[in-house]
């Protein structure tokens, strides 16, 4: 569930998402951190024959969640030293 709306004072947008418990982290992880730094995450799930994205990593083949519950779990399951939100700059190297 999302919505959105624009407050006047500061004029800015807010998206507000409700997520269920075991997609907190997937849905954490996406929405925090550089596009950059995402985009190489998906690659590297892409590589192993999974899918990222805001609900969790899946299987591409059977659809089913692997990870997703916390931001250290997704990590892990790539093969990945966590990373904290405020380090998403870019790349990872």
């Amino acid at each position: 569930t999302k919505a959105s709306m624009i407050l006047k004072e500061p004029r800015v947008q807010l998206d507000v998402r409700i997520v269920h418990d075991d997609e907190y982290g997937a849905a954490l992880l996406y929405f925090t951190g550089s596009r950059e730094h995402t985009i190489q995450l998906r690659t590297i799930a892409k590589q192993k024959g999974w899918k990222v994205n805001e609900y969790g990593v899946f299987n591409s083949k059977t659809g089913k969640r692997m990870a997703g519950k916390t931001e250290e779990e997704i990590y892990d399951l790539l093969g990945l030293n966590y990373i904290p939100p405020e380090q998403r700059l870019g790349t990872m190297k």
